[in-house]
């Protein structure tokens, strides 16, 4: 089936190195983001600003919260449908994961909170650039930024790397 997709379905890709989710990421980084649309239920995915499209199916309640049923006794459902997650709503996310953790994704988060306290704390702006040894390394080798995919962090470095000549 995979080779299938990747001969006969223009614009498919595949990797051995990467999860989905990972490979979705580095490729919005490379387009405009109205240039896609991310079809997916995968919450991770909500880190990415842009146009998405859930296609979860949810059971629709009445004015009084009870799951409405159709004339055959199948629960009403309706998808999520189309959402345009802006940057900031996108950067919460991202806090907010931080800090609660995932447990499908075996991440654990900050002990102690939760998600109203993450989201709590995702209101404020902190900013902070986030610069990996081995990118450090690199830089003073003198690979350039775009080299080593600078510009896929979230929180710009500009600033930071003209303060100390890396650039």
């Amino acid at each position: 089936m995979r080779s299938y997709l990747l001969d006969y379905l223009d614009g498919s890709f595949a990797s051995d190195e990467y999860e989905a989710d990972d490979l979705i990421y580095f490729n919005t980084q490379l387009m405009n983001q109205y240039d896609y649309i991310i079809c997916s239920i995968d919450k991770d995915l909500k880190q990415i600003p842009g146009i998405h499209y859930d296609y979860y199916q949810m059971k629709v309640k009445d004015e009084n919260g009870e799951y409405m049923v159709d004339e055959f006794g199948q629960f009403v459902k309706v998808r999520k449908g189309f959402k345009y997650v802006t940057e900031s709503e996108a950067e919460m996310m991202q806090f907010t994961m931080m800090l609660t953790g995932d447990v499908s994704d075996n991440v654990k988060g900050v002990h102690g909170i939760g998600q109203k306290k993450a989201e709590k704390l995702a209101e404020k702006t902190f900013n902070i650039p986030v610069l990996y040894l081995t990118e450090l390394l690199a830089l003073s080798y003198g690979i350039s930024p775009e080299d080593i995919g600078i510009k896929f962090h979230r929180t710009r470095l500009n600033e930071l790397l003209e303060k100390y000549n890396l650039v």
